[in-house]
């Protein structure tokens, strides 16, 4: 219940994030020239598979490890 509530009030920044992102990369990739297309198109890419981690995997990987909040927390011993 934890996760699903952080990937709720983090969801329209990442997305907002990645758009923006992703807008100037294709400005660079389009109109950047030939020395920058591979670049640009290798941080397109990253863009689109990090904001994809970042929304489905993370969760069902902490889900998997068993992460609760009383793990994460610090002890104030």
């Amino acid at each position: 219940e934890l996760t699903n509530i952080s990937i709720n009030e983090t969801l329209s920044r990442t997305i907002i994030t990645s758009a923006t992102t992703l807008l100037a990369l294709v400005s660079i990739f389009l109109f950047g020239g030939e020395i920058l297309k591979g670049f640009s198109f290798a941080m397109i890419l990253g863009v689109i598979f990090g904001t994809y981690s970042s929304i489905y995997i993370a969760n069902s990987v902490l889900v998997r490890l068993r992460v609760t909040q009383k793990t994460v927390l610090k002890d104030d011993d």
